[in-house]
């Protein structure tokens, strides 16, 4: 079973609008500006820097602590907007994602269209150089969430984040079907929309929670929250991405509960699971 990549290209976009952020050294607590009126508009040679760090949290018991010493995970990246593609006759916009981790690089691309009602993803391509594949257990280990059986925790975030685990050939397209409406627009408090489903009977809604502020280079960045909420199953999970008129600034993504067992399928604790990525610098280019 080969490893799905994680990609920030999915999230990371580009939205704008004319307000103007606040410097930390102005004010202190400046409130979020309400930046709805806006739509995406990919421009080619926009770029982001990224942080990423996977870490494995409230373990218990204290015995099996041992299982996960190479967390936490750290990796850092950059994301590109690219260049113009078509996909089945419809032309999208292609970002490319080169990060590190583990001192091996690695190349994503996802591509996405443009539309009055929202930003919408039509496929990626993922790459498998420099990984150690396939997806190895962790000293002979498996973790169980809501019935999905993996033997790594970075395959879990795989799963839910790209819907599937199969072998994939490297570099291959593999298309959103239906297509995914990452943004809705218009972005307003309150909005909630089918997103996508992921199979193993889950599925997921987007809404739009409100805007708060994240700190960004020492910059106020007023960001809609937006709240990805899980049917179909007893899920413990809190994933959250916040989204500005620079594009995706923050996600924080946390899965409780997940069951560890050993190869014979004999219970050994719980541990919970949080995925975070926060953008370092960013420059935007003007269409």
């Amino acid at each position: 079973m080969k490893q799905i990549l994680l990609s920030l290209a999915a999230f990371l976009i580009v939205l704008l609008s004319c307000e103007k952020d606040n410097p930390t050294g102005n004010n202190s607590n400046p409130p979020p500006i309400d930046s709805s009126d806006f739509k995406y508009p990919f421009a080619i040679g926009s770029t982001w820097s990224y942080t990423y760090v996977q870490s494995a949290e409230n373990i218990r018991p204290d015995s099996i602590k041992h299982h996960f010493n190479d967390y936490p995970k750290i990796s850092s990246g950059t994301i590109t907007v690219s260049h113009d593609t078509t996909i089945n006759s419809i032309l999208t916009r292609c970002f490319v994602e080169t990060f590190t981790q583990s001192a091996n690089t690695h190349i994503n691309r996802t591509y996405y269209a443009n539309y009055d009602t929202g930003l919408v993803c039509y496929g990626y391509r993922l790459t498998d150089e420099g990984v150690g594949f396939p997806f190895k257990s962790s000293a002979g280990n498996y973790f169980i969430f809501n019935n999905i059986k993996v033997g790594n925790l970075s395959e879990l975030f795989s799963v839910l984040l790209h819907s599937y685990i199969t072998s994939y050939t490297n570099d291959t397209l593999y298309q959103e079907n239906p297509p995914v409406n990452c943004v809705k627009y218009p972005v307003k408090t309150g909005t909630e929309w089918f997103f996508k489903g992921i199979g193993y009977n889950l599925y997921i809604h987007k809404k739009y929670l409100g805007y708060e502020n994240i700190i960004v280079n020492n910059r106020y960045i007023s960001c809609m929250k937006t709240e990805r909420k899980w049917f179909g199953g007893p899920l413990e999970t809190y994933f959250y991405d916040y989204h500005s008129k620079y594009g995706q600034m923050k996600r924080d993504y946390y899965i409780k509960n997940v069951l560890v067992t050993n190869e014979f399928g004999d219970t050994l604790g719980f541990v919970d699971l949080r995925y975070k990525a926060d953008v370092n610098s960013f420059n935007i280019v003007n269409p």
